[in-house]
C-alpha cells in the first residue's frame, strides 16, 4: 500500500462527515444524520420521500466515533472563536501568554 494514501484516510473521513453536516444544516436529513453509521446512512438514503418521514432510527445506528469527532470539532471551533473575540491568537491567549487554541492548561 502506498503510504501517501493512507495519510489521507483520516482528512477524508472529517470531510465526509462535514459532508453530512452541511446536508443536515441545509435541512435535508435529520439532525442526527451526520452521528449515525454508514449502514444506517446508505439505508436512509435509498429511502423514498414519504419513508424518509416516517423513518426511526434502530439501535445501534450511533456512531461513537463520528459523535466524538463532531463534538471535539465544534469545541475547539467555539474555542477558536471566542479566543479571536477575547483578544487572542491561534497561539497566544488574551493576556498574551502562549497555549494552543482547543488544548486547555498547556
Amino acid at each position: 500500500m502506498n503510504p501517501k494514501l493512507l495519510s489521507n484516510i483520516p482528512l477524508n473521513a472529517m470531510k465526509g462527515l462535514y459532508g453530512d453536516v452541511a446536508k443536515t444544516a441545509k435541512g435535508s436529513v435529520p439532525l442526527t444524520y451526520p452521528i449515525r453509521n454508514a449502514q444506517a446512512r446508505g439505508a436512509y438514503d435509498k429511502f423514498s420521500s414519504a419513508e424518509k418521514g416516517a423513518h426511526k432510527w434502530g439501535k445501534g445506528t450511533l456512531s461513537p466515533g463520528r459523535a466524538a469527532a463532531l463534538a471535539g470539532s465544534a469545541y475547539v471551533a467555539g474555542d477558536a472563536g471566542y479566543r479571536a473575540l477575547s483578544g487572542g491568537s491561534m497561539y497566544r491567549d488574551k493576556d498574551g501568554e502562549k497555549n494552543f487554541v482547543g488544548i486547555p492548561f498547556i
